[in-house]
């Protein structure tokens, strides 16, 4: 036999054996890996379910937006899309969009629900999240942002310029921070609902029946520095049914206002309105200069605090918030931020709405103090509210709400 015949035959022999043993290899990790996929997307599957039926039991948890048209709280059907729950496992943290309900189906997500877990897997916090971007019609832009770092607040994306507002589960705001290239502003941010009552309905939108109607809402991104708007996005617009009754369309909001009232109807439901002390505070972070070489350094700081929640017929609600502005400075790195100056601004109107013919009169003064440390401001507040209706006559005002507090904002 020929040697170089049976050498070659044994290393093909043993080519084919390794060959064998690589792709058994390749199978095996594959296989394991597919296992592994499987195994997360079951976890993933069950978290969510989880999720769900804690929801579902939780008394406090609102699956509506509410909104704000012409003076009537209206609430809107909303999605939580569990198929694309997105799970985060290191911090034990599920994102799952939200889609509001329209009938023409345009409305972009800016709605996340966000859970976080304990080692155990009990829900420890859920909460709502509004996130708007500049390009928040970027699907490839959205998906790149949306982590546990955005929404915890504790480290921002650099590439980050937009707003992120947190809400209970009942919808009611607890925060609001804005961002510029990953670092915090003293700006605010609000969403804004406007009747449109130029654009057509789209055509593959049916009839109503009988006594309903359709209406289009046009809605704002909007960002709020001392109580002046310095930016306002159109976000889109959505299609909703709305009957007499309260009746269709997923809402209870009806078509009739307080100007149909009579002069004693309109005389009762304003004596039966209720104030509410909401005194949440909140201050925009320090911002430390792009480059500094020496201290000391200064900072603008922005506060708020609430002042009085008036509660109307038919859930209506408005709240009034009051602002401040002032300067903190730090003079090493181991010292404290202290304040140089501070001041109060301006009192408005910060959520929901005032109801068609009524009206609000409020006079709020705040008398401001630096601490000797300089380490607080302090503020001392006093309001005084009074409601009235404005589209009849005959009516006596409610009763005055007065009163006064006390609040400290700290240097850090």
């Amino acid at each position: 036999m020929n040697p170089n015949f049976y050498f070659l035959n044994r290393l093909n022999m043993k080519l084919k054996f390794l060959s064998q043993c690589f792709m058994l290899a390749i199978a095996l990790l594959y296989s394991c890996k597919k296992n592994e996929k499987e195994k997360f997307s079951d976890h993933k599957k069950a978290i969510s379910e989880k999720i769900e039926s804690w929801l579902s039991t939780n008394p406090g948890f609102s699956n509506n937006q509410t909104v704000m048209v012409e003076g009537n709280e209206i609430k809107l059907a909303q999605t939580i899309e569990w198929e694309r729950s997105a799970y985060f496992a290191e911090t034990q943290t599920n994102i799952i969009p939200v889609r509001i309900e329209s009938a023409n189906g345009k409305l972009p997500i800016f709605k996340y629900i966000v859970t976080i877990l304990d080692d155990a897997g009990n829900i420890i916090e859920c909460n709502y999240y509004n996130l708007f971007t500049k390009n928040m019609a970027s699907e490839s832009s959205e998906q790149t942002i949306i982590t546990p770092d955005l929404f915890s607040f504790k480290k921002i994306p650099k590439n980050f310029t937009g707003a992120i507002i947190k809400y209970d589960l009942q919808n009611k705001m607890l925060l609001s921070r804005h961002y510029d290239s990953g670092i915090a502003t003293n700006e605010t941010d609000n969403v804004l609902t406007i009747k449109n009552t130029n654009r057509p309905l789209d055509e593959n939108i049916a009839p109503p029946d009988p006594n309903c109607y359709f209406i289009t809402i046009d809605w704002y991104w909007q960002t709020w520095v001392n109580g002046v708007l310095v930016y306002e996005q159109y976000i889109g617009s959505s299609t909703y049914l709305f009957c007499e009754g309260g009746g269709g369309g997923g809402n209870n909001g009806g078509n009739s206002g307080p100007c149909n009232f009579t002069l004693a109807q309109a005389q009762a439901e304003l004596n039966a309105i209720t104030y509410e002390r909401n005194l949440i505070s909140s201050c925009s972070p320090p911002i430390y200069p792009p480059q500094f070489t020496s201290y000391p350094i200064t900072s603008p700081r922005s506060c708020s605090t609430g002042v009085v929640t008036l509660h109307f017929f038919a859930g209506i609600t408005a709240s009034y918030t009051a602002f401040f502005t002032g300067a903190i400075q730090k003079d090493g790195a181991n010292i404290p931020w202290k304040w140089n100056t501070f001041q109060y601004n301006t009192t408005n109107l910060t959520d929901g709405t005032i109801p068609i013919c009524f009206g609000v009169d409020k006079n709020v003064t705040a008398n401001c103090v630096i601490s000797g440390d300089r380490l607080y401001a302090n503020a001392h507040v006093s309001f005084n509210f009074i409601a009235k209706v404005l589209c009849l006559s005959g009516w006596t005002p409610a009763p005055p709400y007065t009163g006064s507090f006390n609040q400290s904002f700290e240097a850090n």
